[in-house]
């Protein structure tokens, strides 16, 4: 048998997988790893904030920077004004253990929210619509009541993670971290029907509480439903779904609880700017 020469037909020496390929394969490994632990802590975080004390709150997040330019921005008088508000009616009436900060923000934004900390924002926008200094304590009594239900704190884990993570890698103050930061403060804008019916419901006792009597605790809400045609209002309906049974709900707790109606106080003329909305 004559003898042919040939290549063997594998070369322990040289790689039969792709270099891409197994980057690729690498890589996905990891990110996997890393979509896994950041889902777990984010859910552990999440755990952990509903189950803390507003004090420890105000500690933890005290450390935390929520680059929204608050200090630069805020109306002063407006604040003073609003953080006296808030002041009484958590002395007087809800008595949290939370020492909250007021910041009336210039901004024809319809709204008002809790973050976490006990930091409020009040938009210009929602205190040109006020008719009664009785409607904005229903609306201020309705973010306390969200700080006494935890309700700020529900789903903010993961963000807090990659906050905490995009720090660690690219330093405290990166666009990453700037983004997370506006981006926790409006998931603050959108809460469940179920929150927002306790937080209602707190937001009254509060009001009758300060003035012994609930009269506009539904005027905010009347008159949101009569300018729905609005701009802004519409923005505000996108997140907070204003109902006739809200409404209703309302108006039974007030009469199951005994609650009667009485003189509504003025809106003190410093809390007003140039009509926005007009009729």
């Amino acid at each position: 048998m004559q003898y042919t020469p040939k290549l063997p037909e594998e070369n322990d020496n040289v790689s039969s997988s792709s270099p891409v390929k197994d980057f690729t394969i690498l890589l996905s490994g990891l990110i996997g790893i890393i979509v896994v632990v950041y889902m777990a802590l984010g859910f552990a975080i999440d755990w952990a904030v509903e189950k803390m004390d507003p004090r420890t709150e105000a500690k933890v997040f005290k450390t935390i920077s929520f680059d929204l330019g608050l200090d630069e921005d805020h109306d002063v008088r407006k604040s003073a004004i609003l953080q006296r508000m808030v002041d009484e009616l958590n002395r007087d009436c809800t008595r949290l253990p939370v020492k909250f900060k007021v910041y009336a923000i210039p901004d024809e934004m319809i709204n008002a929210m809790a973050l976490p900390g006990g930091t409020i924002l009040v938009f210009g926008g929602l205190l040109d619509i006020m008719d009664s200094e009785n409607a904005l304590m229903m609306v201020l009594g309705h973010e306390l009541g969200h700080f006494n239900n935890r309700d700020h704190l529900k789903g903010i884990g993961r963000s807090l993670v990659l906050m905490v993570l995009s720090s660690m890698l690219m330093g405290p103050n990166n666009m990453l971290n700037d983004w997370m930061s506006t981006s926790l403060t409006l998931s603050q804008l959108a809460y469940s029907r179920g929150q927002e019916s306790k937080a209602d419901a707190f937001g009254l006792k509060a009001l009758q509480c300060r003035y012994g009597h609930v009269s506009g605790s539904t005027q905010f809400f009347d008159t949101m439903s009569k300018k729905h045609h609005i701009g802004n209002v519409q923005k505000f309906f996108v997140s907070h779904p204003v109902s006739e049974e809200r409404v209703a709900n309302l108006k039974a707790l007030a009469a199951q609880q005994g609650f009667g109606e009485g003189k509504l106080t003025p809106l003190r003329e410093e809390l007003k700017t140039e009509k926005l909305m007009e009729d």
